[in-house]
Order: structure tokens, then C-alpha cells, then sequence
């Protein structure tokens, strides 16, 4: 919602009806030939900060507890609407058994990081619940010097690390014992693309078990260092 004013150089200030949301008591001053302030006052907690529109344009983004802005480019023998608009940051809740299409509320949450990143704008916050998330993190916005795009895990409990982002996909392929290398190496056809490293989860823990070439349009493997050749 926006509280519309207009100013004339020319003329008195004439106040539109409006509808005062957290912007309230809006004054309009002609300070100058070339310069306008507008001030109000504040009366909400759950505003981030306030928008300033001339004639429907955006001309400032104004920090939360801001109560004054001062147009210098303005012209004389012109009339100009001026709107102030309340900001309030979103945040958006990921969890693993959420779902894309909804909201990203506490009730309704994301299933991917992914989406959230799509949806943020500057100032905006990300929860990602525990979990791990299988996913290649790409920003599409971007947020600006003091208002981030923020991204929070879930609080850790004893320490412990509960959420994961791995930016590698899952691996089901068939492995078979590579003998002619060593009974501690195993390979695969089924990797469609060339990987450098493979990183395991079991009993809790989590490993990378590296690769040591390819060959034959195989891929080697060797659990040497953390016999996992149950998982392989």
C-alpha cells in the first residue's frame, strides 16, 4: 500500500484520501527551485524500511527507521505525485518434505533451496531446515550493499552438522571389483560424465572417496582409505 501525495511548485500542497499504513502524518516541503522533502512518521515495528515513488517511478530505497527524504531533481512550473511505500522483507522456509508450488511460510513450506533463491529479493531471508539437499545453487537476484539476500541453516543441536547442501547428483550405478587394478578398487560404466570425486554417506559419516582415472569409458574408484566396498 502507498500513501499518495501531490506537490506543485506553483501551488499549495494538496493531500490525496489515503489509506496511512506505517507512513503516517506525510508532510510535503518545497525546500528549493529544484528540490522537494517529504517527511513522516513511522509507527510500525514490522517495516523494513520505506520506498519513495515520484509519478509512480522509484527514485530512493530508504533504510528501516528513516523519516525524511529531500528530492533534488525537481523542476519548477511542474506538477509531481510522490507515493510511500512500507518495505517488509520475506523470508521463506525450505524443508525436505515441503513442496515448490507452495508459499514458503512456516506452514507451507519449499521443497528446494533452489526455489527460495528464485523467489528472494533484496533483504529477503532463507530457513533451510535439516536435511541434506541435493542441489546446484544458482542466484538469479542479486541483493544490494546492506540488504543481502540472506541464507540460514537450521540451528545445529549438540554441534552437530543437520543440514548439507551436496552440489553432486546421486549416484545409483552398478559396481563391479576392478581385480586388475587392486581388490580395493571398483568401476563403473554408468556415470554419464566425467566426476573427480565421489562422496559417500554411511552410519552418520561422511567421506570422499577419490578417483584415480578413467579408462575404457570406466571410471575407478578405490575405497582404500575407508573400506567402503560394501557401498561400492
Amino acid at each position: 500500500m502507498k500513501n499518495f501525495l501531490t506537490i506543485s511548485l506553483l501551488a499549495l500542497i494538496s493531500i490525496f484520501p489515503i489509506n496511512l499504513l506505517s507512513a503516517t502524518s506525510v508532510k510535503l516541503k518545497i525546500v528549493s527551485d529544484d528540490a522537494i522533502s517529504i517527511n513522516w512518521t513511522d509507527t510500525s515495528d514490522g517495516v523494513n524500511g520505506f520506498k519513495i515513488f515520484r509519478d509512480d517511478k522509484l527514485i530512493a530505497t530508504l533504510k528501516k527507521g528513516t523519516t525524511s527524504f529531500i528530492d533534488k531533481h525537481t523542476k519548477p512550473n511542474t506538477t509531481y505525485k510522490y507515493a510511500v511505500k512500507d518495505i517488509v522483507y520475506k523470508k521463506y522456509i525450505v524443508d525436505k518434505d515441503g513442496d515448490d508450488r507452495s508459499i514458503g511460510d512456516d506452514k507451507h513450506p519449499l521443497k528446494t533451496i533452489q526455489k527460495a533463491i528464485d523467489l528472494a529479493q533484496a533483504g529477503d531471508t532463507i530457513y533451510v531446515k535439516a536435511g541434506t539437499y541435493y542441489e546446484r545453487l544458482v542466484l538469479k537476484h542479486s541483493g544490494e550493499p546492506d540488504l543481502p539476500i540472506t541464507i540460514k541453516a537450521q540451528k545445529s543441536i549438540n554441534g552437530k552438522r543437520i543440514v548439507t547442501i551436496f552440489a553432486g547428483d546421486r549416484v545409483t550405478a552398478k559396481w563391479v571389483k576392478a581385480d586388475e587394478i587392486s581388490s580395493l578398487v571398483y568401476k563403473t560404466q554408468d556415470i554419464p560424465y566425467h566426476s573427480f570425486s565421489m562422496t559417500v554417506k554411511k552410519d552418520g559419516s561422511i567421506k570422499d572417496i577419490p578417483k584415480l582415472y578413467a579408462q575404457d569409458n570406466h571410471a575407478f574408484f578405490t575405497n582404500r582409505k575407508y573400506n567402503y566396498k560394501d557401498v561400492l
